[in-house]
């Protein structure tokens, strides 16, 4: 499995490369954080906490958590 890729769904959001904050033991999960760019509105910018971990089956579970202003 490789954890390098974070799967993105499409939107108006790019995103910076990965820094992680933590990987398992073994390769089998992670948390990290990304940048996501809205080109034509900056102001809508967001930061995104992302954990993806092998679940039951070999499936590919994820949590994400967007901080896009002050009341997030």
């Amino acid at each position: 499995m490789d954890w390098t890729q974070i799967k993105v769904k499409e939107s108006e959001y790019h995103y910076s490369e990965p820094i992680f904050i933590k990987k398992w033991v073994g390769g089998r999960g992670f948390i990290s954080v990304v940048v996501g760019y809205v080109d034509k509105h900056p102001e809508r910018n967001c930061i995104c906490l992302q954990k993806q971990w092998i679940g039951a089956g070999g499936k590919i579970e994820e949590q994400k958590f967007n901080i896009k202003d002050g009341t997030d």
